[in-house]
């Protein structure tokens, strides 16, 4: 016998309508014919109708349109419906010569069926065990049911019962027949698994597919972030305002169905809630997937919509608005700055963590060792031989001799430069390497390290806000007479406590050139670091800089050495140079310190923290000739430098400025007379804060933020940067810009400040204007 080949089964398949065929009718007659190829399998179906018509058994079927064909395709070899009656005989590919015809499913008949099952399991848990059970079992309890009178009183409660339900069911109308039917399940009582998972999570992230007015129609999967206690009604409040944005493009404003008027599909199935004062995740199917770590997935669909496919008739009134449990689901608020910090960290077993604000030690730190990693610059840029060439490391050093120079004050500011020599016994080099430390927030245009030798470094430590505090006092040490060397603890007038969130540490590594009846310096390498990681807490142990490089400028051009404070705090991948500073533990190794913003939640809300326990004389009520200067002062240029006067002005009306006095225009001016540099100040100006009226301005938003009078004013900014009479950089912990001109600045650092001026944005603008 010849093999069967696939070639073979395609021409049986194709000449199969040319072939004899049985048609098994619904009432157990097969009828055999020959069908035409181009019949229809409407007309086949009229036509089996006649043929029938002479048959007995013909007053048993229905009408034709009761019925569908049947049979077993050839593609997939499995039993398939043909519901397209138009389609020609000679179209179905059939692996056996034979249909059958089979009534379609009544939808109503079944969901009357299923309606009434329903409310009779309903009623069984109502009933007692043996009564029920008595009822539901065979001939056996129907025999002993005539003669116990107590069953068939029983029977008689179970169907007074169902036909009660029954009745307040259809009372409810076709909307509470819907909700029977699909509802999906919800479970109110959180197990204590799910509720650990929620308090972790800093908010509610579901999925919608949505789909929007575009000429083909779109669909689109938006990701909404909701409050972890937001209702039904609200999410679909949520997803139809996102969705309106999304059809608010460059087709023009589309009307869409008020949000009462949706319920939310479960995806891939047919469940739906309906429950719309609920929560969202007393709902079974939330509660699967965040336990799984999955997103939930959920589509509006219109409530008339889900009748309709159910055969149940759509009343005349669909519900109405549903009081929102939230102000305003869009636009959903943007994760605060007490959120991006977060909890404190779990502590490893002897761990502990310490409050910043409840240290008193000094700050200070250690230089340990700096090293060479690449080969040096070009003869043209440096003198080779003065920087390491042959060396791989600077190595250790000790003092031989030491020269100390105090400049005299300006102002408030203070520097103490201390330049010490040593000889240097690494490598083939042999030379006295001084190092000077300065220790000042500031650094002025007398302030240079005096140096006779070949390598200088220069460490600033400074906190930047809205204004250059000079905040720091000079290194200690213990007499004229004292001895610097390396792994020696530099000690700087400045407690722990009084360290700004937004303090960073600055440092370049500089080249000294002797010349004759001069000195040249010459920056090699510059980094930044903060003080804070990005939880708040302090660094501490040893960090290694890998220092950028430097442009080689001219050495007439003192710009306190070449700081760059401006620079950005990410470290050099390709470093040709690296520092080791080591910053001194305040207290037990194993303990961690963390600034305290936890304590500031009520400052970002909006909520008045209590007066303040520190001993500050109370603020004065402002007089005519305050409220003129005052006036007067707000409405000056943002680039304005605010005076000394200046500030004990805005100081001393603080509250005045937050409840009476122009509470808008000078919280930008207030921030900059704000003594950053002591606790007891900060925690004042934080009190206020919580009680200042928001939102803010838009203006006063984009002043806080260091953008207030950006064209213009960015490129004169630039220029002067590093000009003697003033300097300023940016926190890498807030990720903010500043624009300054000549110690005039615009911008605040403070994460704090800066997170309410982005809540006033935010209130302030619309997507349509922010883009």
């Amino acid at each position: 016998m010849a093999p069967i080949t696939l070639e073979s089964l395609e021409y049986v398949f194709q000449n199969c309508s040319s072939m004899d065929h049985d048609f098994l009718m619904p009432n157990g007659i097969i009828l055999t014919l020959r069908p035409d190829p181009e019949m229809s399998l409407y007309e086949l179906k009229m036509y089996l109708w006649e043929l029938a018509s002479k048959e007995p058994f013909f007053e048993h079927l229905g009408p034709p349109s009761d019925y569908l064909f049947q049979g077993i395709s050839a593609p997939k070899a499995e039993e398939e419906e043909f519901y397209d009656e138009q389609f020609k005989f000679s179209s179905l590919q059939l692996i056996l010569p034979m249909l059958r015809l089979e009534k379609v499913a009544d939808d109503t008949q079944v969901v009357e069926q299923n309606k009434r099952n329903a409310m009779i399991a309903k009623c069984v848990n109502s009933i007692n065990n043996s009564n029920v059970t008595g009822a539901v079992f065979g001939k056996k309890f129907a025999e002993s049911a005539e003669s116990n009178p107590e069953l068939a009183v029983a029977r008689e409660l179970m169907l007074e019962m169902s036909q009660a339900n029954i009745d307040r069911l259809e009372a409810g109308g076709s909307v509470a027949i819907a909700q029977y039917l699909t509802a999906a399940p919800r479970q109110p009582k959180l197990n204590t698994a799910l509720q650990h998972r929620l308090q972790n999570l800093p908010h509610l992230t579901i999925s919608a597919i949505c789909v929007d007015c575009s000429i083909p129609p779109k669909q689109h999967v938006l990701s909404l972030n909701l409050s972890k206690s937001i209702t039904v009604a609200d999410t679909i409040k949520a997803i139809i305002a996102k969705q309106t944005r999304l059809v608010q493009g460059r087709v023009g404003l589309h009307e869409i169905d008020p949000a009462p008027q949706y319920i939310l599909k479960v995806c891939c199935s047919q469940e739906y809630l309906f429950e719309r004062k609920s929560a969202l995740v007393h709902y079974t199917y939330v509660q699967n997937c965040l336990q799984r770590g999955d997103i939930p997935r959920l589509t509006p669909v219109l409530l008339k919509d889900v009748l309709e496919c159910l055969c149940l008739p759509v009343p005349d009134s669909l519900p109405v608005e549903v009081p929102s449990t939230i102000a305003d689901p869009s636009p959903l608020p943007l994760p605060s700055v007490i959120d991006l910090y977060g909890p404190e960290e779990k502590l490893e077993k002897g761990e502990t963590c310490i409050d910043l604000w409840d240290l008193k030690d000094f700050f200070s730190l250690t230089v340990r060792s700096a090293q060479k990693l690449t080969q040096a610059p070009s003869a043209d840029q440096l003198d080779a031989s003065s920087l390491l060439a042959g060396s791989p490391s600077f190595g250790d050093l000790s003092t031989s001799s030491l020269d100390a120079t105090i400049a005299s004050p300006v102002g408030n500011e203070t520097s103490i430069n201390s330049t010490l020599s040593a000889p240097a016994s690494t490598g083939s080099f042999s030379s006295m390497l001084p190092m000077s430390t300065t220790a000042a927030s500031g650094m002025l245009p007398d302030a240079g390290s005096v140096s006779v030798s070949n390598v200088v470094f220069i460490f600033n430590l400074l906190s930047i806000f809205s204004f250059l505090q000079n905040t720091l006092g000079a290194m200690t040490g213990s007499g004229s007479g004292a001895t610097l060397q390396w792994n020696q603890s530099l000690n700087f007038r400045l407690i722990y406590s009084n360290l700004p969130l937004a303090t960073r540490v600055c440092v370049v590594l500089l080249q000294v050139k002797r010349r004759p009846g001069r000195i040249m310096e010459f920056p090699v390498g510059w980094a930044n670091m903060n003080l804070f990681d990005e939880r708040g807490y302090l660094v501490t142990g040893k960090r290694t800089l890998p220092l950028w490089r430097s442009s080689f400028t001219s050495p007439e051009t003192e710009t306190a050495h070449q700081l760059n404070l401006t620079g950005t705090v990410a470290e050099n991948p390709d470093p040709e140079f690296t520092l080791v500073l080591d910053f001194c533990h305040p207290g037990s190794q194993k303990s961690h310190i963390r600034f305290p913003i936890s304590r500031f939640t009520s400052v970002v809300h909006g909520n008045a923290l209590q007066a303040s326990n520190s001993s500050l004389p109370p603020t004065q009520t402002a007089s005519d000739v305050d409220l003129r200067n005052l006036q007067d002062l707000i409405h000056r240029d943002p680039f304005y430098e605010l005076s000394e006067q200046d500030k004990a002005l805005l100081w001393r009306t603080r509250d005045s400025c937050c409840r009476t006095l122009f509470p808008a225009e000078s919280l930008p001016w207030l921030v900059q007379a704000v003594s950053w540099e002591r606790l007891e100040l900060v925690e004042e100006f934080y009190r206020l804060l919580a009680s200042w009226p928001r939102p803010l301005p838009v203006e006063t938003c984009l002043q806080l933020l260091g953008v207030a009078g950006l064209a213009g004013s960015v490129t004169a900014a630039e220029d002067t940067f590093g000009v003697a009479e003033g300097t300023a950089g940016t926190t890498g912990g807030s990720s903010g810009g500043y624009v300054m001109a000549g110690g005039r600045t615009t911008g605040v650092a403070d994460p704090l400040v800066r997170d309410i001026a982005v809540q006033g944005l935010q209130a302030g603008l619309s997507n349509m204007e922010l883009a």
